[in-house]
């Protein structure tokens, strides 16, 4: 298990648009609650989030400094891989130049497996409270 790492939110980079109205609804969730309770995946080297883009911009709206993050070194992790869910070629190598730039791709572009699984059916639990992340 990865440790869980507290990043700036200054540092991240999206690579993928957002839902808006999930977006909302989460953010609504994490008001209620006063924590986050969900980790996002981040590349360690260059701060692409590779999953967890809704969590970063209700991070982002709560005017947070920083976020909970499991980091990876994405180019070189074989366990991590990238597929494209639209007709848009996808590489790990593209999400990070399209992250790089300020650049996204439009909402549900990719899906990323760990070790066979969908990150986003990973969930690593955290319980921070948002007074520790301001």
């Amino acid at each position: 298990m990865k440790k869980i790492r507290f990043l700036e939110l200054k540092k991240l980079k999206c690579h993928e648009k957002v839902d808006h109205n999930h977006v909302k609804e989460l953010e609504d969730k994490i008001r209620r609650e006063r924590k986050f309770t969900t980790a996002i995946f981040v590349d360690e080297g260059s701060g692409v989030i590779l999953d967890g883009h809704h969590r970063y911009q209700v991070a982002c709206n709560l005017h947070l400094k920083r976020i909970p993050c499991i980091c990876f070194d994405y180019l070189h992790d074989d366990n991590l891989k990238v597929e494209q869910r639209r007709s848009i070629r996808v590489s790990k190598d593209r999400v990070v130049e399209i992250a790089l730039s300020n650049r996204k791709f439009p909402y549900k572009t990719t899906k990323h497996i760990l070790r066979g699984v969908p990150t986003s059916d990973i969930e690593i639990r955290v319980n921070v409270p948002l007074d520790d992340l301001c």
